[in-house]
């Protein structure tokens, strides 16, 4: 009798699990898309809401890394429908989105999209954070006094972060050797050296020059050399594939 008890009770627990789990993960969710840009870039950013069943109140607060991104440009989706406001100044942080409806609206889709100026000196990821506005005062709770439906029940929203990936650009350089020509490119700053190498046909090395990197270069060899290698360096170390051009 009590194996069965105790059988029964694993079996309920192990079905409000599951069903808790499938109820949590089809619920409304909040979320700040991902994209990827380079230094300088203006980039668009979509704030998504999903999985919603209606909505009179949504407040969200919107953060990011003011020191690699600026804020240039709100545009709100007019599909959505309702009285839209936002924070006074693109600055503020956290920067505040609001929609406001008389009776639910079921809207799912792209709410608005955030423009972000990429600083000219920022490499890597940047998160753009997305929560409920929290209020003048940071008191406010979420599915009370924002984020509920007609009768005034809580959306249970979860949220999504994303992040802009600034990848470093890629930099190419053009050696132009005897009229014929080989291009280096890799993601790495104008920088180091390009060594043009002479061979002659027994393989001899035969000169070997150095050239500050730049956009093009005009190199030469020993009037012996039948080939040449010609190599990036920076700190003594490649930055890519060497290339060969034969005379």
């Amino acid at each position: 009798m009590a194996k069965r008890l105790t059988t029964c009770l694993l079996a309920m627990i192990l079905l409000i699990t599951m069903v808790s789990g499938v109820t949590a993960a089809g619920g409304p969710n909040a979320s700040v898309q991902s994209v990827s840009a380079e230094p300088g870039d203006t980039v668009a950013v979509a704030v998504m809401l999903s999985d919603n069943t209606g909505f009179v109140d949504i407040s969200l607060e919107i953060g990011y890394d003011a020191a690699a991104l600026q804020l240039v440009k709100v545009e709100q989706n007019t599909a959505v429908g309702g009285n839209f406001t936002t924070s006074e100044h693109p600055f503020q942080q956290p920067y505040v989105l609001n929609w406001v409806a008389t009776s639910n609206n079921t809207f799912n889709g792209t709410l608005a999209v955030l423009y972000f100026q990429i600083s000219v000196e920022a490499v890597g990821e940047y998160p753009i954070t997305i929560s409920y506005y929290k209020g003048m005062n940071g008191d406010y709770i979420d599915g009370d006094d924002v984020n509920y439906n007609q009768d005034f029940e809580p959306l249970h929203l979860t949220y999504s972060a994303g992040k802009i990936t600034v990848e470093e650009p890629e930099t190419q350089i053009t050696v132009t050797l005897g009229g014929k020509t080989e291009v280096l490119s890799a993601k790495h700053a104008l920088t180091g050296q390009i060594c043009v190498a002479g061979y002659r046909e027994n393989g001899q090395l035969c000169s070997v020059k150095f050239y500050p990197a730049a956009e093009k270069i005009t190199a030469s060899v020993d009037p012996g050399a039948i080939r040449a290698k010609v190599f990036w360096l920076d700190s003594s170390r490649p930055v890519c594939a060497a290339k060969t051009i034969m005379m």
